[in-house]
């Protein structure tokens, strides 16, 4: 008989975009920059466990994204971002761009985020009990000014090569 291996990973990445505020133009772009999928009592990969077993009282559904100024290095025991001075970063799109990947677009308007350095993000599920489902530590940082829009685009990916 064939042995079977299964070798199921779930992943994410993203990137950020500045444009000009309320034009689009885009300004930077960062790399794509892989993130944690959180494992812990209440956040990330727990989350999908319960669900599959039915006794989750919670969404599964992405919600929101925040950004901060923290910089320790993301851990399985995160719950939020270290230092989330951006909150409720709203869901532009989201799809599943392949069959294997799912995409999120966040926008945040210039006067939703102050001008500052952003070290950190993070992404949510669960609109009345948000729960963190992946966070990263943004290498380079990046530093958002005056008449900039941001958008952040995030990647859920699923392998299972």
């Amino acid at each position: 008989m064939d042995k079977i291996t299964d070798k199921t990973i779930v992943k994410g990445r993203f990137r950020i975009k500045t444009l000009r505020a309320g034009i689009g133009e885009l300004l930077r772009e960062s790399e794509w920059q892989e993130n944690l999928v959180v494992f812990n009592s209440t956040s990330g990969l727990l989350l999908v466990m319960n669900e599959l077993l039915g006794s989750s009282t919670l969404s599964l559904e992405i919600v929101k994204a925040k950004l901060g100024t923290g910089s320790t290095a993301a851990a399985d025991d995160d719950v939020d971002l270290e230092t989330a001075t951006v909150d409720n970063i709203q869901i532009a799109t989201k799809d599943q761009t392949a069959t294997s990947a799912i995409t999120f677009t966040f926008f945040a308007p210039d006067g939703d985020v102050p001008n500052d350095t952003y070290n950190e993000i993070g992404i949510f599920c669960d609109d009345t009990d948000p729960r963190l489902f992946a966070r990263a530590i943004i290498a380079p940082a990046i530093t958002k000014a005056t008449n900039e829009d941001l958008q952040l685009e995030y990647q859920i990916l699923f392998d299972n090569s």
